[in-house]
């Protein structure tokens, strides 16, 4: 203690004294006064900063750098790294061309998590190792901002920046890693561009031609990809995975024959249902669709037993997509779609196949499908069940299908609000049923984890990694799900309005947009999954999700370096950022003020959650604007308006047959 004590009087004793110098002007008095306490150890970052600021007034420009290095190094031990970056920002100030102080500025930005800024200077650095000739001294920068920061764009540059130096393997390897981030993100073309780019430099790798014929499967370029699957099945001709590849190939390409070949000897290597499926699916092609069918139900009644009942629907519907008008394959499917209570696609089983009986003259066939289908309604409709497709044999139902196509046509403005009962309509998945988002995300059936689960804040708070691990991959399956023909149909009813329209929706996938809808005239009431907010409320306004994110490089907030979290209404959420929503909203009601002869089509929104009933009754009440509602469940609505008690599909289908017939 004694030893403390004299220790801690000798440094107040020598400050004094250097400051007592410094004041005089005596600096190197000063710098002797402190250079003692730097060589008994009782310096700390403050005393060498200090150092250095009293080297450069002496002159001494080398023993300065020195001392502000040692004052960083001390200051970032003691946790003070924003102190130690201001000393080696002063450095740079003095020697703009000290590459080790840059260096080591961008280690500290990336300790703090400033991602963007140490990327920034690591890449500055590395060209001006480059302009120097020092290569090897910049690949190895790049290699470590990479293995810290694992960003594409990097990686790009510094595949390129190999290539240029005649490193064409190494080249190779970076840009078929970049090739599979790109596709884990879901940009396709960008896979395809970088993995062609590693196979003109390395074609005798394995692993490129690999991820290359992959990327070209997956992007539909079946012709690019015959060839380099036929050559991998020539290499191992035994290779279950490369024959699968090369069948679906060939069968994609119309080459049945082949392809049933190819998948026979797949099935020779390994006894499987999904090859016998596949084969008896190519008679079908072959318009054998008898033979399609006994070959199918070889493996239908196993598939059924093991609880496979969607996976035996998939391979009737691809059936039936070959031969839509084989009668076999149709009572198959009803039979199917009954078992597993899809009272909608049973009916439409039975409404082709009372087509399809009519159309042949077939008449007696065509009446007892047609018992069938309404003894199926009726059934439904009585048991106080079933969705829209239940309801249109009502008595009302023509005469609301009428009125409901006089308003739209004649409306000056068409606004849509539609809920996520039009999507499921078409058969797009419910995420909010445990069953239905498993089925999508079987890696989170294990975990026991829920949309409600992890569509919460406090996920990305917690666990970013999981968070963005399911939103990643949401917005893939966003982005590669085209929209359907009913989003089609609205679009083209929303032009023949001379004032065009808006749409108001629930949905946060963005498919409006993708369907053809100005993104202008989007009301968005719950977000945008292609857009993120940062979650510290730093003040930055929301920003396009990057198209290429992986659940260790989520978006980040470009002001604050935040992870971000996307742009819409969580579960429990009070922090959501509306300002989008705020600024859809203005512009809707300045497009609707003073308008006259609106009409609102509601679609798919139903009791059970109702995001967008109170929405619109206000709107249609404020405005002026006509009603027309179409749910199977509720289409109640106030006196004025419209209701049309059937499925959204249902509805748009007869309503657009009206609209052409006029």
């Amino acid at each position: 203690m004694a030893a403390v004590r004299r220790n801690l009087a000798d440094r107040r004793r020598l400050e004094r004294e250097a400051a007592r110098h410094e004041r005089a002007g005596s600096i190197p008095e000063a710098l002797a006064a402190l250079s003692q306490l730097v060589a008994a150890g009782l310096a700390d970052g403050d005393l060498l900063n200090r150092c250095g600021d009293l080297h450069l007034r002496a002159g001494a420009h080398a023993e300065a750098m020195r001392s502000w290095r040692a004052a960083a190094e001390r200051l970032r031990e003691d946790g003070f790294v924003h102190k130690a970056l201001a000393v080696l920002r002063k450095a740079t100030r003095q020697d703009p061309a000290c590459d080790d102080v840059l260096e080591r500025i961008a280690e500290l930005h990336g300790e703090l998590g400033h991602v963007v800024e140490a990327r920034r200077l690591t890449l500055d650095l590395a060209q001006r190792e480059l302009e120097k000739g020092l290569d090897q001294r910049a690949f190895a920068l790049l290699e470590r901002l990479l293995a810290a920061d694992p960003d594409p764009a990097t990686r790009e540059t510094l595949a390129r920046l190999y290539e240029q130096r005649g490193r064409g393997t190494v080249a190779a390897g970076h840009y078929l890693v970049l090739g599979s981030e790109r596709s884990a993100a879901g940009d396709l073309p960008g896979a395809r561009a970088a993995l062609e780019r590693a196979w003109e430099l390395a074609p005798a790798r394995d692993d490129v031609e690999a991820a290359l014929a992959d990327a070209y499967v997956r992007l539909g370029l079946w012709a690019q990809a015959l060839p380099l699957a036929a050559q991998r099945v020539s290499r191992s001709p035994e290779a279950v995975p490369e024959l699968h590849r090369l069948a679906r190939v060939q069968a994609e390409l119309g080459q049945v024959a082949t392809a049933r070949d190819t998948y026979e000897r797949l099935l020779a290597l390994q006894p499987d249902d999904e090859w016998r499926a596949r084969i008896a699916l190519l008679h079908a092609r072959e318009g054998e669709p008898d033979r399609a069918l006994a070959g199918l139900e070889l493996v239908l009644g196993r598939i059924e037993t093991g609880g496979g009942l969607a996976r035996a629907i998939e391979l009737l519907e691809e059936l039936l997509r070959a031969s839509p008008d084989h009668v076999p394959g149709l009572l198959r499917l009803a039979a199917l779609h009954s078992r597993a209570g899809h009272r909608d696609a049973f009916a439409r089983c039975y409404e082709t196949l009372h087509r399809v009986h009519e159309a042949r003259g077939e008449t007696e066939l065509a009446q007892a499908a047609a018992r069938v289908l309404a003894g199926a309604r009726t059934r439904h409709r009585f048991a106080g069940g079933g969705s829209a497709a239940e309801a249109t044999d009502l008595p009302e139902a023509p005469a609301a299908l009428d009125a409901a196509t006089e308003r739209i046509a004649s409306a000056s403005g068409l606004v849509i609000a539609a809920g996520a009962g039009l999507n499921l309509d078409y058969g797009w998945p419910d995420y909010r049923d445990r069953e239905a988002f498993w089925s999508t995300f079987p890696e989170y059936r294990e975990r026991g984890l829920a949309l409600e689960e992890l569509a919460r804040p406090g996920r990305f708070e917690q666990d970013p990694e999981t968070a963005w691990a399911f939103y990643a991959r949401r917005l893939v399956l966003a982005r590669a799900r085209r929209p359907h023909p009913g989003l089609r149909t609205l679009a083209r009813w929303r032009a023949l309005a001379p004032a065009g329209g808006f749409v108001v929706t629930s949905c946060v996938e963005g498919e409006y947009a993708a369907a053809g809808f100005d993104p202008d005239r989007v009301v968005e009431c719950c977000g945008n999954l292609l857009w993120s907010q940062c979650p510290r409320e730093c003040g930055a306004p929301p920003f396009p999700t990057p198209s290429r994110i992986t659940p260790a490089r989520p978006p980040r907030c470009p002001a604050c370096g935040a992870v971000a979290r996307p742009n819409v209404l969580l579960h429990g959420d009070w922090a959501w950022d509306m300002s989008r929503l705020e600024v859809q909203d203005a512009a809707f009601r300045a497009w609707l003020r003073g308008r006259r002869g609106v009409v609102v089509l509601e679609l798919g929104e139903t009791p059970r959650l109702p995001v967008l009933r109170a929405y619109v009754r206000r709107l249609a009440e404020d405005a002026g604007a006509s009603l027309v509602r179409i749910c199977s469940r509720d289409a109640s609505v106030p006196e004025g308006g419209v209701s049309v008690p059937m499925s959204p599909r249902r509805a748009i289908e007869a309503i657009n047959e009206r609209l052409r017939a006029r």
